[in-house]
């Protein structure tokens, strides 16, 4: 009987459910909670600053560029510009987020407070205010001071595909934070991986001048 009684104890808890709350509350609350967090860590006077001089000398360098074949040159050392200087400040950023808080993740996770999947996607929310915010506004304004193409559509894709590009260097930052415990080697890791990536983009080598083995 007592085996029959723990068999059917041990039924019941793992028919009943998984965790306390829906993903969605569990979604709500942590996101309340990490942006409580980290009110006043990023969105700074130095980070602001930063962002006015990168804007600063972007706009002074490459200034109302002319409309032709000959400033091809120089409008891709301007998109390559701004995918370092805005991503590799991004990656570091989100490197640092989450060593702080694994000890305290696996204490509430123990007690199935909430699922990882819904801790990842609230860091990335709240982080999203911080990382993503400032850098938009840089490339907004640039758009404009480089003369990109002057159109409603082409802006808008522009826009959309940097913020793609910042949510992804957000991601691969907290996805090195949790793979690797050390926030030292972490931090080591980051800038490199990021500029591989970054010189596999087609600004150095095009697509179709690349080895087979790395061209995927």
């Amino acid at each position: 009987r007592a085996h029959d009684s723990t068999l059917s104890s041990l039924y019941e808890l793992q028919a009943g459910p998984r965790y306390n709350t829906s993903f969605w509350t569990q979604l709500k609350i942590l996101t309340i909670r990490t942006v409580k967090q980290q009110r006043g860590e990023r969105l700074t006077m130095t980070a602001g600053i930063l962002q006015i001089a990168y804007l600063f000398l972007t706009s002074l360098f490459w200034w109302r560029m002319p409309n032709s074949t000959g400033w091809i040159f120089e409008r891709n050392s301007l998109l390559f510009f701004m995918l370092i200087a805005q991503s590799n400040g991004i990656v570091i950023g989100a490197v640092a987020v989450f060593q702080r808080e694994r000890t305290l993740l696996s204490r509430e996770r123990s007690k199935k407070m909430y699922s990882v999947s819904s801790y990842f996607l609230a860091k990335t929310f709240s982080d999203m205010t911080n990382n993503v915010l400032l850098p938009l506004l840089y490339i907004m304004i640039v758009y404009w001071t480089a003369s990109f193409r002057p159109s409603a559509t082409a802006y808008f894709k522009f826009i959309f595909a940097y913020y793609w590009t910042f949510s992804t260097a957000q991601s691969m930052g907290l996805f090195l934070s949790i793979l690797i415990r050390s926030p030292q080697i972490a931090l080591v890791l980051a800038p490199p991986i990021t500029l591989f990536f970054i010189i596999l983009g087609g600004f150095y080598i095009p697509f179709e001048n690349m080895h087979p083995g790395i061209e995927w």
